[in-house]
């Protein structure tokens, strides 16, 4: 299990959702999860595309551990 994975399991504040999702969604979901390096569960794949969605739209913050150079700040002075 890599770090990926624990950061994406649910803590003892976790609760849980029961949600059906018809074939498409799961098809996609299966699609992604096979895309990734880390080849991921089902539901942590779906734990991942839903943090990552809440994140990219502004509805929940990132973790320090996965923030960087937000992509308007970059520029040849924070070159590596």
């Amino acid at each position: 299990m890599s770090a990926t994975d624990n950061r994406n399991r649910p803590g003892p504040d976790a609760e849980k959702v029961s949600v059906a999702l018809e074939r498409d969604l799961l098809d996609g979901i299966d699609v992604y999860a096979a895309a990734q390096k880390d080849k991921p569960s089902r539901p942590d794949a779906v734990q991942r595309i839903l943090r990552e969605w809440l994140q990219a739209h502004g509805f929940m913050r990132s973790s320090t551990l996965e923030e960087g150079t937000r992509p308007e700040d970059l520029n040849s002075a924070n070159d590596d």
